[in-house]
Formats: C-alpha cells, sequence, structure tokens
C-alpha cells in the first residue's frame, strides 16, 4: 500500500514545490518593481530637488543686483521662475513683516491672536505665557506661566526661559493649540531681530493686528499686492525663500531657505537654514 501511495506523494510533492516556488518567483518580480519604482521616485525626487535649489540660487542673485528692477517681490507675492526646463513656483517673504517671537511685546502678540478669532481674555494670556517662557526669572505675569505652572498642568517640561529656538517651539507654550498654532504661525518669526514689523511686508493676520493698534492701511498695502506691486528686497533684511516644483505621478517637492542679506562684500549671505 505503502508503495502505491508513493508516486501519488511524490507528485503532490513537486507540485507543492513548484507552487514555492512560483510564489518566491513572484514575489521576487514584484520587489523589483517596486524597487524599480522607488528608485524613478528618488531619481525624480533628487532632480526636482536640485533645480528647486538651482531656482533659490537664481533668486538670490536677483536679490542681490543692484538693479532693484531685477528684484523678485518680497512680500509673499507668488511668482515663477524657469529653471532647468521647469517652471517653479516661488515665493520671498521679508522676515519683517512678521512677528518676532523673541522680540514683540505683549500688545503685539495679543493683537495677532485677535486678528485669528481668539477673545481678548484668551488673547492676553497666550501673550502673557509667551513672554514668560521667554524671559528668564521667577517673576510671571498675570495669565502668563512658569516652571511650577507648568509642572502642575502635567506638563514634563517648563518654559525655556530663553529666546525661542523656532518658531515651531510655540507649539511648546501652555494653552497653545494645533489648529491655533497651524493659524498663526505664517506670521511669525525669530529672524527679524526687531521689535516691530514693517507693513510693507505683513501678512494679512499681521496687517489686521497693526491696523487695530496703529489704523495701518491694510486695505491698500493688500490692494497693491493684488495688482501686482511687490515691495522691494532691503539688503540687511532677513528673507524667507520657497521653491515648489509638481512632477508626475503627484509627486511634489518644496525646498525653503531662510537666508540674511548682509550687505558685506565679503559674505553677502548668512544662512540660517535650508531645507
Amino acid at each position: 500500500m505503502t508503495g502505491r501511495n508513493a508516486p501519488g506523494f511524490a507528485l503532490v510533492s513537486v507540485l507543492w514545490a513548484a507552487m514555492v516556488l512560483a510564489v518566491i518567483a513572484a514575489s521576487i518580480i514584484a520587489t523589483a518593481r517596486t524597487e524599480a519604482h522607488l528608485n524613478q521616485i528618488r531619481y525624480a525626487t533628487a532632480q526636482f530637488t536640485a533645480a528647486a535649489d538651482g531656482a533659490i540660487n537664481l533668486v538670490l542673485l536677483r536679490m542681490l543686483d543692484p538693479a532693484p528692477a531685477t528684484h523678485p517681490p518680497a512680500d509673499g507675492i507668488p511668482f515663477a521662475v524657469h529653471f532647468a526646463g521647469r517652471n517653479i513656483a516661488m515665493r520671498v517673504e521679508d522676515e519683517a513683516g512678521k512677528i518676532d517671537l523673541n522680540m514683540a511685546p505683549d500688545g503685539l502678540m495679543r493683537g495677532l491672536f485677535i486678528a485669528t478669532g481668539l477673545d481678548p481674555q484668551r488673547a492676553q494670556g497666550l501673550a502673557d505665557k509667551i513672554l514668560d517662557w521667554r524671559e528668564a526669572g521667577i517673576g510671571r505675569r498675570l495669565d502668563g506661566a512658569k516652571a511650577e505652572d507648568y509642572r502642575d498642568a502635567g506638563y514634563s517640561y517648563g518654559p525655556r526661559e530663553g529666546p525661542f529656538q523656532s518658531v515651531a517651539e510655540l507649539r511648546l507654550v501652555m494653552d497653545m493649540t494645533l489648529s491655533l498654532f497651524a493659524r498663526v504661525a505664517p506670521s511669525l518669526t525669530i529672524y527679524s531681530q526687531s521689535a516691530w514689523v514693517d507693513p510693507a511686508f505683513a501678512p494679512p493676520d499681521v496687517l489686521t493686528a497693526l491696523a487695530h493698534m496703529e489704523a495701518v492701511p491694510a486695505a491698500q498695502i493688500l490692494a497693491r499686492r493684488a495688482a501686482g506691486l511687490g515691495a522691494p528686497v532691503i539688503i540687511g533684511h532677513a528673507f524667507t525663500i520657497d521653491a515648489e516644483i509638481d512632477g508626475p505621478g503627484g509627486l511634489r517637492v518644496r525646498r525653503e531657505a531662510v537666508v540674511r542679506l548682509t550687505g558685506s562684500e565679503k559674505r553677502p549671505l548668512l544662512v540660517y537654514g535650508w531645507d
């Protein structure tokens, strides 16, 4: 009986082995195809990244040109640069138009939060907590928060009691929500190094805050931008330069550089970040 079943068993074994080999072969082919596709994406991403970096450098050269007519708009008005056979979407923002987290007075911070829709009491509380975060000492503002307040609220950390190292650090401040941070982040900086802002470069929420405080003609400034009349490039200021390229299959590459135009012949640029 065992002898009669042996050929059948062998046949089944051969069929199973063939099936296993087929599965392995299919897996190898699928893996190879996936790897090839990933390599194509990596190659395209590398190409687009290089093109975006090149476009940023080209815009920087234009910004350093003594002829103002060649300068790009510096107040966030979108424009395009043709580079390496591609049209690249660009934006230049003068950081002087944003509110500096390390320098701004509480009134300006409060005005920004009110401009985003917060009630005055909550806006004042956040402004106090921001100032308590960046300033050393045990003294706490009326609606602020120091180390013991963070501890009592269950936080595993306390305020830095020193300058903000990035705008992203604002997310750590007590009572700052992710949705509010997403709204105010485009209006904030750590690079202007000024307690005030230049309305000519200010984002809409900052213009609204300034309009409540200083009767800044926000509507006129926004109208000029809508008409394509950008603000000039000013040597000595810091700028954020964005480059974005859309590719096939939904691929999108975005690069951002933060630089200061120093006005020095030996070192015309101070690079804060390039990502």
